[in-house]
């Protein structure tokens, strides 16, 4: 068996696993939740479990990492737009702007010939953050429009909750530039009527699984 298939065939059984983790968090919350218990639901036995996962908090956190990337690819793909995060552990001597924007340069970032994109940066070492916007981002997520999406996500990310973070970021990013493609966008004088909750973010990525 190549290599390829192998690591298919890993990654469909991790992601088999994890949406077992989903289906029993309907029912519990995740805390209440044993290797057995999961096991049990899934009909798997424990030591294919650890083959996989070191223990439930390895599975939860690999679980939400790929909620998050799903959305992101989604909201990408549905308006043919970059809607990147990136996470790393210090800003190597530049800026936190500095790095966002070489990141997204270097790294190939940006649909189009005008390389549309947004991107948000998180240092969790040095507790810093910044977005980096290019092409039609920049008409998008106006300077005060980018102020609101911080008011809104920021708060998770300062409480040590970078999956709530990074979900309210995906879903405001997929709302602003809805509302961009109407030739309005968000900006001092239009925002947003209502905060959006994070909670209808997760009933939805659950629902669709």
């Amino acid at each position: 068996m190549s290599k390829m298939c192998t690591n298919e065939k890993t990654a469909t059984r991790q992601r088999w696993i994890e949406n077992g983790l989903l289906e029993l968090m309907q029912e519990c919350r995740f805390e209440n939740i044993t290797v057995t218990d999961l096991c049990r639901h899934l009909q798997l036995p424990r030591r294919s479990f650890y083959r996989y996962f070191r223990d439930m908090e390895d599975l939860l956190d690999q679980t939400e990492e790929e909620l998050v990337r799903e959305l992101l690819e989604e909201v990408s793909n549905r308006h043919d737009f970059d809607v990147v995060i990136v996470t790393t552990a210090n800003f190597g001597g530049k800026t936190s702007t500095e790095y966002a924007d070489d990141f997204f340069d270097y790294q190939g970032y940006g649909r189009g010939s005008n390389f549309d994109g947004i991107l948000l940066l998180v240092s969790e070492g040095q507790r810093e953050w910044a977005i980096s916007t290019s092409g039609y981002g920049i008409y998008a997520f106006t300077d005060a429009g980018q102020s609101y999406m911080t008011d809104n996500f920021l708060f998770y990310l300062s409480d040590g909750d970078y999956y709530l973070g990074f979900l309210e970021f995906a879903e405001l990013c997929d709302d602003f530039l809805d509302q961009a493609a109407t030739g309005a966008p968000y900006d001092v004088d239009l925002m947003p009527k209502s905060p959006f909750s994070v909670m209808w973010v997760l009933i939805a990525l659950v629902i669709g699984l």
